[in-house]
């Protein structure tokens, strides 16, 4: 990647973010492969990260991973949390995901599912920082019987790399579109009045605690219902 330059601006994604489509679709069925409750997803994960440490001592669970990619003015800094990681020769990354029908997940997990993308872009980490070639694997598990099943993907670099291409160009597109979005905010809040002549007592107070809040940037829940 290009090499990065003082006036480079900095976007923080996690790896789930990064391998979403553009435009985002899916199903928000939680049985559908692009969700999953998630107190049953963790029970599952725990449940096979414990079960892979008694029986492999070269296994870690929740291994933190991170790269930061230069492109068209901007540093991405992409991070995220492999959920398995077989410490060999190769080694081997593994994505856990539950579904009520892992048959049914595994059919829609193609080379653009952002699942597949997702574990592709750790093998793609790991390529960068050992210019080895992991193997990966997801371990799909039935949310009915608990029952996982192991299925291969493959890391083809050429492929990746051209899928990089065009996320990162999207992702360039996507913050300009944001800049000016947020530009054009501000210039209309120059002009933005009251559009009252007297604000009330609480009207006033509400407005002084958002001035407030603004200027140290801190996150606000407000509630003003009508009278």
């Amino acid at each position: 990647m290009a090499k990065k330059s003082s006036e480079e601006k900095r976007v923080r994604l996690s790896v789930g973010e990064f391998a979403l489509p553009v435009p985002r679709v899916g199903s928000i069925d939680s049985n559908s492969g692009y969700g999953r409750a998630r107190e049953e997803g963790s029970e599952i994960h725990q449940r096979v990260q414990t079960r892979r440490k008694e029986e492999h001592e070269n296994y870690r669970a929740e291994v933190t991973v991170s790269h930061e990619f230069c492109h068209d003015g901007y540093v991405f800094e992409v991070g995220g949390r492999m959920d398995g990681f077989f410490d060999e020769e190769p080694a081997r990354i593994e994505e856990i995901k539950s579904s009520f029908s892992p048959r049914e997940l595994l059919s829609k997990l193609t080379a653009d599912h952002p699942y597949s993308l997702q574990l592709r872009t750790y093998g793609y980490f790991h390529w960068l920082k050992t210019d080895t070639v992991p193997e990966l694997t997801f371990h799909l598990v039935s949310s009915r019987n608990f029952q996982g099943e192991d299925h291969d993907v493959e890391l083809d670099l050429v492929q990746y790399q051209a899928w990089l291409k065009l996320r990162l160009d999207e992702l360039a597109e996507e913050a300009r579109q944001s800049e000016k979005r947020v530009a054009r905010r501000r210039k209309l809040a120059q002009g933005l009045t009251f559009p009252f002549e007297q604000p009330r007592t609480g009207q006033t107070e509400l407005i002084a605690k958002i001035d407030q809040n603004l200027a140290v940037q801190n996150r606000m829940m407000l509630q003003a219902p009508t009278g």
